[in-house]
This record gives C-alpha cells, sequence and structure tokens, in this order.
C-alpha cells in the first residue's frame, strides 16, 4: 500500500484482505479517498443476487434474477472466482463476463439457448468450459481472449458459431489442435486459415 500525494488516494496492488487501515499506514496531510481491493471469493446464486453483495465486489446485482441475468452483468468483477448457475436461467444477455479476468470455472444453467457476444471474452483465468445440450448459437467473441481456455466441450445442437467467438483461446493457439489449417472444436468449423488451397471437405456437425 502507497499513498499518492498528487492524486489524494491510497493505491494498493494486486488483491489484498484488510480489516483496517491505522494512521501509521498513511501520514498524508491530502487523502481525500480511499480504494481497497476485496479478495476473489465464490458466492453461491442467491448471495450474487442480493445488492449488498454487488456494490461491494463489484458487479450489477439488479440485473440478476430466477430467470435471467442482463446486459454485462459481471462486466470486470475481478473478485469473481466460480459461479453455478441454477437452470431456472434461460436467458443471459451480452458481455455477462466480460473481462472477469479472476474467473476460473463456470457451471452454465442446462436451460439457456445462446451464448450471446462477448459473453466470456477477456477472461484470461478461465480454463475449461462446458456449452449446455440445449445451446444452438455462439456468438460474436464469445470467448476472445481466454487465454488459459483450452478445454472446450459444445453441444450436438449448436448450428451457428459467430466470428472469433474462440479465436486466442488457448485452444485456439495450440498448434496441435489444427489439422491441415483448419480448426475443429468436435465436429463444430471454428476457423479455416487464408492459406488453406484447394477444396476441401468439412466434417458433419
Amino acid at each position: 500500500t502507497r499513498c499518492n500525494h498528487t492524486q489524494n488516494k491510497v493505491e494498493t496492488t494486486g488483491f489484498a484482505t484488510f480489516n483496517s487501515i491505522v494512521a501509521e499506514d498513511c501520514t498524508c496531510s491530502f487523502l481525500h479517498s480511499c480504494l481497497i481491493p476485496i479478495s476473489p471469493v465464490t458466492l453461491t446464486w442467491d448471495e450474487l443476487m442480493l445488492p449488498e453483495n454487488g456494490q461491494r465486489y463489484g458487479y450489477d446485482a439488479e440485473a440478476i434474477t430466477d430467470q435471467s441475468v442482463g446486459y454485462c452483468a459481471f462486466e470486470g468483477c475481478g473478485t469473481l472466482i466460480s459461479i453455478s448457475m441454477p437452470d431456472s436461467v434461460t436467458v443471459m444477455d451480452t458481455g455477462v463476463f466480460n473481462n472477469c479476468t479472476n474467473l476460473t470455472t463456470v457451471k452454465l444453467s442446462g436451460n439457456i439457448t445462446k451464448i450471446h457476444d462477448r459473453m466470456f471474452m477477456s477472461c484470461t483465468s478461465l480454463n475449461n468450459i462446458t456449452i449446455p445440450d440445449n445451446v444452438v448459437s455462439i456468438g460474436e467473441s464469445a470467448f476472445i481472449n481466454c487465454s488459459q481456455l483450452k478445454n472446450i466441450q459444445v453441444g450436438e445442437k449448436v448450428c451457428f458459431i459467430g466470428r472469433d467467438a474462440f479465436k486466442t483461446t488457448g485452444y485456439y493457439n495450440d498448434s496441435a489442435n489444427w489439422e491441415n489449417n483448419v480448426l475443429y472444436i468436435g465436429n463444430h468449423l471454428i476457423e479455416a486459415k487464408d492459406t488453406l488451397t484447394g477444396s476441401y471437405v468439412i466434417k458433419n456437425g
């Protein structure tokens, strides 16, 4: 923790847990405000809907109900490390978990039918995802920049995968997953490189 005289605030680096700050921590007479990061946590679904938890951990609790998760509800929530979604949820909007950089594990509702655009964009700690069987489409940039995401399971009902949905994921970046300049997840065609020439027969899927 250090005192920044020029900006009149205390700055901290990384995540930390604080019970209190005493006078000896900062002798700056110009201090006007103090922002302290909170340690990453795991909350139950009911706890996630509490406004006080939303304010404390940095997400929009008012956008979360038993049936839906609204636009960018958890965007930039660095304290969130895992989430288990009940099957009562049927709708998830755009960018719900965008830039949740400490999110490592997610269990999605089995009753959602669409992964919207940018839903998990830049979740750089996410390492695996199972797309529920009822999902039929995956939006643009849904998992882009999820650099640790190497294990991806996509249900058979998916019939549309948007542009850059899995670009620069750990799976995408692993050259062993490319077959003759073509990338699949299961039988789902993800991308073909510009260097692909001649005729090519796409897998059934």
